[in-house]
Protein backbone atom coordinates (compact mmCIF):
# COMPACT_ATOMS: atom_id res chain seq x y z
CA UNK A 1 0.00 0.00 0.00
CA UNK A 2 0.77 3.36 -0.63
CA UNK A 3 0.96 6.94 1.29
CA UNK A 4 -2.11 8.85 0.92
CA UNK A 5 -2.50 10.18 -2.26
CA UNK A 6 -6.06 12.56 -2.24
CA UNK A 7 -6.49 11.80 -5.85
CA UNK A 8 -7.45 7.96 -4.30
CA UNK A 9 -9.82 9.46 -2.04
CA UNK A 10 -13.70 9.87 -2.55
CA UNK A 11 -13.73 13.80 -2.46
CA UNK A 12 -17.00 14.26 -4.61
CA UNK A 13 -19.84 13.09 -6.70
CA UNK A 14 -17.63 12.62 -9.66
CA UNK A 15 -14.72 10.39 -7.66
CA UNK A 16 -18.23 8.00 -5.96
CA UNK A 17 -19.70 8.36 -9.38
CA UNK A 18 -16.14 6.80 -11.24
CA UNK A 19 -15.50 3.97 -8.47
CA UNK A 20 -19.10 2.53 -8.91
CA UNK A 21 -19.76 3.36 -12.93
CA UNK A 22 -20.82 -0.29 -12.57
CA UNK A 23 -22.84 -0.83 -9.65
CA UNK A 24 -26.21 -2.23 -10.14
CA UNK A 25 -27.58 0.35 -7.50
CA UNK A 26 -26.55 3.05 -10.54
CA UNK A 27 -26.86 1.20 -13.83
CA UNK A 28 -30.19 -0.71 -15.50
CA UNK A 29 -27.82 -2.93 -17.75
CA UNK A 30 -24.07 -3.54 -18.21
CA UNK A 31 -22.21 -0.35 -19.54
CA UNK A 32 -25.32 1.37 -19.59
CA UNK A 33 -25.72 5.00 -18.09
CA UNK A 34 -25.49 6.00 -14.62
CA UNK A 35 -27.84 7.46 -12.78
CA UNK A 36 -26.45 10.88 -11.75
CA UNK A 37 -29.27 11.63 -8.79
CA UNK A 38 -28.87 8.38 -7.31
CA UNK A 39 -24.95 8.94 -7.21
CA UNK A 40 -25.87 12.69 -5.57
CA UNK A 41 -28.09 10.96 -3.10
CA UNK A 42 -25.24 8.53 -1.65
CA UNK A 43 -22.46 10.97 -1.54
CA UNK A 44 -24.52 12.71 0.82
CA UNK A 45 -24.99 9.98 3.11
CA UNK A 46 -21.36 9.42 2.65
CA UNK A 47 -20.06 12.35 3.76
CA UNK A 48 -22.44 12.25 6.78
CA UNK A 49 -21.27 8.82 7.62
CA UNK A 50 -17.54 10.15 7.13
CA UNK A 51 -17.88 12.44 9.96
CA UNK A 52 -20.10 10.46 11.85
CA UNK A 53 -16.39 7.91 11.78
CA UNK A 54 -13.86 10.72 12.61
CA UNK A 55 -16.28 11.26 15.70
CA UNK A 56 -15.38 8.15 16.73
CA UNK A 57 -11.55 8.96 16.84
CA UNK A 58 -9.95 7.96 19.97
CA UNK A 59 -6.79 9.28 20.90
CA UNK A 60 -5.83 6.54 23.31
CA UNK A 61 -6.36 3.41 21.27
CA UNK A 62 -6.59 2.59 17.57
CA UNK A 63 -9.99 2.52 15.84
CA UNK A 64 -10.95 -0.36 13.15
CA UNK A 65 -10.09 0.92 9.83
CA UNK A 66 -7.25 2.61 11.23
CA UNK A 67 -3.96 1.76 9.81
CA UNK A 68 -0.49 0.94 10.90
CA UNK A 69 3.15 1.66 9.61
CA UNK A 70 5.02 -1.21 10.04
CA UNK A 71 8.59 -0.88 10.19
CA UNK A 72 9.42 -1.77 6.85
CA UNK A 73 7.65 0.39 5.31
CA UNK A 74 4.23 -1.58 4.29
CA UNK A 75 0.60 -0.60 5.57
CA UNK A 76 -2.02 -2.88 7.46
CA UNK A 77 -5.30 -2.39 8.86
CA UNK A 78 -6.83 -2.57 12.29
CA UNK A 79 -9.76 -4.84 12.17
CA UNK A 80 -10.29 -5.80 15.89
CA UNK A 81 -9.82 -3.73 19.07
CA UNK A 82 -9.29 -5.45 22.53
CA UNK A 83 -8.52 -3.91 25.75
CA UNK A 84 -4.57 -4.38 25.80
CA UNK A 85 -3.79 -5.61 22.03
CA UNK A 86 -5.42 -4.47 18.42
CA UNK A 87 -5.68 -7.35 16.15
CA UNK A 88 -4.44 -6.26 12.00
CA UNK A 89 -4.63 -7.57 8.32
CA UNK A 90 -3.76 -6.80 4.95
CA UNK A 91 -7.28 -6.57 3.48
CA UNK A 92 -10.40 -7.37 3.94
CA UNK A 93 -14.02 -5.88 3.53
CA UNK A 94 -14.67 -2.84 5.80
CA UNK A 95 -18.54 -1.33 6.17
CA UNK A 96 -19.02 2.41 6.56
CA UNK A 97 -22.47 2.46 9.30
CA UNK A 98 -24.43 5.23 9.74
CA UNK A 99 -23.47 5.71 13.09
CA UNK A 100 -19.93 6.17 12.07
CA UNK A 101 -18.64 2.85 13.28
CA UNK A 102 -16.83 0.32 11.19
CA UNK A 103 -17.48 -3.23 10.36
CA UNK A 104 -15.13 -5.79 9.54
CA UNK A 105 -15.02 -9.19 7.37
CA UNK A 106 -12.12 -10.85 6.53
CA UNK A 107 -9.19 -12.86 7.63
CA UNK A 108 -7.65 -11.63 11.18
CA UNK A 109 -4.27 -11.54 12.12
CA UNK A 110 -2.98 -11.90 16.49
CA UNK A 111 -1.52 -8.38 15.67
CA UNK A 112 -0.26 -6.18 18.31
CA UNK A 113 0.27 -4.41 21.83
CA UNK A 114 -1.60 -0.99 21.74
CA UNK A 115 1.22 0.03 24.46
CA UNK A 116 3.87 -0.59 21.45
CA UNK A 117 2.11 1.66 19.24
CA UNK A 118 1.64 5.66 18.58
CA UNK A 119 -0.49 7.68 16.89
CA UNK A 120 1.17 9.54 13.82
CA UNK A 121 -0.09 12.90 12.02
CA UNK A 122 -0.17 11.02 8.75
CA UNK A 123 -3.60 10.06 7.03
CA UNK A 124 -3.81 6.77 4.37
CA UNK A 125 -6.68 5.79 2.22
CA UNK A 126 -9.24 3.23 3.77
CA UNK A 127 -11.77 1.73 1.07
CA UNK A 128 -15.41 1.02 2.49
CA UNK A 129 -18.53 0.05 1.32
CA UNK A 130 -21.75 1.54 2.57
CA UNK A 131 -25.33 0.71 1.96
CA UNK A 132 -27.37 2.54 -1.10
CA UNK A 133 -29.95 5.19 0.21
CA UNK A 134 -28.89 3.56 3.35
CA UNK A 135 -30.77 1.18 3.73
CA UNK A 136 -29.05 -2.68 3.61
CA UNK A 137 -30.37 -5.44 1.00
CA UNK A 138 -28.72 -7.74 -1.06
CA UNK A 139 -26.51 -5.93 -3.55
CA UNK A 140 -26.68 -3.01 -2.39
CA UNK A 141 -22.91 -1.87 -1.47
CA UNK A 142 -21.47 1.43 -2.67
CA UNK A 143 -17.72 1.36 -2.81
CA UNK A 144 -15.59 4.63 -1.55
CA UNK A 145 -12.71 5.65 -0.04
CA UNK A 146 -12.04 7.50 2.94
CA UNK A 147 -9.12 8.60 4.69
CA UNK A 148 -8.17 7.18 8.00
CA UNK A 149 -5.32 7.73 10.81
CA UNK A 150 -2.07 5.87 10.97
CA UNK A 151 -0.28 4.60 13.58
CA UNK A 152 3.13 3.53 13.66
CA UNK A 153 5.25 0.98 15.60
CA UNK A 154 7.46 2.19 18.76
CA UNK A 155 11.05 0.94 18.59
CA UNK A 156 11.24 -2.89 20.09
CA UNK A 157 7.57 -3.07 19.02
CA UNK A 158 6.92 -6.89 18.92
CA UNK A 159 5.52 -7.21 15.55
CA UNK A 160 5.57 -11.36 15.63
CA UNK A 161 1.96 -11.22 15.16
CA UNK A 162 1.81 -9.53 11.78
CA UNK A 163 2.74 -11.91 9.22
CA UNK A 164 3.13 -9.75 6.69
CA UNK A 165 6.63 -8.58 7.83
CA UNK A 166 7.84 -11.76 7.14
CA UNK A 167 5.95 -12.33 4.00
CA UNK A 168 7.49 -9.06 2.93
CA UNK A 169 10.84 -10.23 4.28
CA UNK A 170 10.92 -13.60 2.53
CA UNK A 171 9.74 -11.71 -1.29
CA UNK A 172 12.57 -9.56 -0.67
CA UNK A 173 15.06 -12.96 -0.56
CA UNK A 174 13.32 -14.23 -3.33
CA UNK A 175 13.42 -11.16 -5.82
CA UNK A 176 17.44 -11.98 -4.77
CA UNK A 177 17.09 -15.00 -6.40
CA UNK A 178 18.18 -16.96 -9.99
CA UNK A 179 15.60 -16.85 -12.43
CA UNK A 180 14.27 -19.48 -14.61
CA UNK A 181 12.05 -19.75 -17.84
CA UNK A 182 8.84 -20.95 -17.83
CA UNK A 183 5.99 -21.16 -20.30
CA UNK A 184 2.52 -19.66 -19.98
CA UNK A 185 -0.81 -21.26 -21.63
CA UNK A 186 -0.23 -19.49 -24.17
CA UNK A 187 3.10 -20.69 -25.07
CA UNK A 188 5.08 -17.82 -23.99
CA UNK A 189 7.95 -17.30 -22.30
CA UNK A 190 8.48 -15.91 -18.88
CA UNK A 191 10.81 -15.17 -16.07
CA UNK A 192 10.27 -16.34 -12.46
CA UNK A 193 12.30 -16.81 -9.36
CA UNK A 194 13.32 -19.59 -7.46
CA UNK A 195 10.66 -21.19 -5.33
CA UNK A 196 11.01 -21.27 -1.58
CA UNK A 197 12.05 -24.16 0.29
CA UNK A 198 10.34 -26.17 2.81
CA UNK A 199 11.88 -30.05 4.35
CA UNK A 200 9.40 -31.22 6.32
CA UNK A 201 11.05 -32.09 10.27
CA UNK A 202 9.14 -35.36 10.82
CA UNK A 203 11.89 -38.38 10.44
CA UNK A 204 14.72 -35.88 9.71
CA UNK A 205 17.85 -36.11 11.05
CA UNK A 206 19.88 -33.31 12.68
CA UNK A 207 22.82 -35.41 10.49
CA UNK A 208 20.82 -35.35 7.55
CA UNK A 209 20.10 -31.67 8.00
CA UNK A 210 23.86 -30.47 8.18
CA UNK A 211 24.73 -32.37 5.36
CA UNK A 212 21.74 -31.27 2.84
CA UNK A 213 22.78 -27.66 4.33
CA UNK A 214 27.04 -28.15 3.98
CA UNK A 215 26.32 -29.95 0.30
CA UNK A 216 23.59 -27.39 -1.46
CA UNK A 217 24.72 -24.03 0.71
CA UNK A 218 21.38 -23.45 1.96
CA UNK A 219 20.62 -21.95 4.89
CA UNK A 220 17.30 -23.08 6.59
CA UNK A 221 15.10 -21.32 9.35
CA UNK A 222 12.47 -23.08 11.45
CA UNK A 223 9.32 -22.21 10.26
CA UNK A 224 5.32 -24.16 9.57
CA UNK A 225 3.73 -25.16 6.22
CA UNK A 226 0.99 -27.12 7.98
CA UNK A 227 3.81 -28.88 10.07
CA UNK A 228 6.88 -28.21 11.41
CA UNK A 229 9.44 -27.47 8.97
CA UNK A 230 13.10 -26.23 7.80
CA UNK A 231 12.50 -23.16 5.61
CA UNK A 232 14.64 -21.79 2.75
CA UNK A 233 14.95 -19.61 -0.34
CA UNK A 234 17.76 -21.04 -2.45
CA UNK A 235 19.73 -18.61 -4.44
CA UNK A 236 20.93 -20.57 -7.11
CA UNK A 237 19.26 -23.13 -9.57
CA UNK A 238 22.04 -25.26 -8.45
CA UNK A 239 20.95 -25.49 -4.89
CA UNK A 240 17.81 -27.18 -5.88
CA UNK A 241 19.21 -30.00 -7.98
CA UNK A 242 22.21 -30.91 -5.43
CA UNK A 243 19.06 -31.17 -3.13
CA UNK A 244 17.00 -33.38 -5.31
CA UNK A 245 19.88 -35.95 -5.57
CA UNK A 246 18.87 -36.88 -1.66
CA UNK A 247 17.38 -40.14 -2.34
CA UNK A 248 16.49 -39.80 1.45
CA UNK A 249 13.85 -37.31 0.77
CA UNK A 250 10.78 -37.21 -1.78
CA UNK A 251 9.98 -33.73 -3.27
CA UNK A 252 6.30 -32.59 -4.00
CA UNK A 253 4.98 -29.35 -5.20
CA UNK A 254 2.90 -27.04 -3.31
CA UNK A 255 1.48 -23.74 -3.40
CA UNK A 256 1.50 -20.46 -0.99
CA UNK A 257 -1.96 -19.98 0.91
CA UNK A 258 -1.31 -16.61 1.08
CA UNK A 259 0.62 -15.74 -2.80
CA UNK A 260 -0.07 -18.44 -4.79
CA UNK A 261 3.12 -18.64 -5.51
CA UNK A 262 5.18 -22.33 -6.01
CA UNK A 263 6.89 -24.14 -2.65
CA UNK A 264 9.09 -27.30 -3.52
CA UNK A 265 8.19 -29.39 -0.20
CA UNK A 266 10.75 -32.34 0.90
CA UNK A 267 10.54 -34.91 3.72
CA UNK A 268 10.58 -38.68 4.02
CA UNK A 269 9.04 -40.99 1.94
CA UNK A 270 7.75 -42.37 5.17
CA UNK A 271 6.43 -39.25 6.19
CA UNK A 272 4.49 -37.98 2.74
Amino acid sequence: MENLQHKNLTRDILDLKNLNQYNQNYVLYYGGPVNDELIEIDFLLLESYTIAYQNTYNIEKPIVGDCLLLPDGQYVYFCHIHEKYAQTCGGGSFHLCSSGFISYSGGLDSGIQISDIELTQEKHVLPIWFNHRGYLCAGCGVNARIECRVWKTKSGADTSGIPQIERFRKQKLKEKSETITKIDGNGREYQEHLPEIVIKKMGLSEELLNKIAETTGLLFEDSHFFVPVFWSQPMKLEQIEKLKKFDQLKMTESRSFSTSEQILVFSRPDNQ
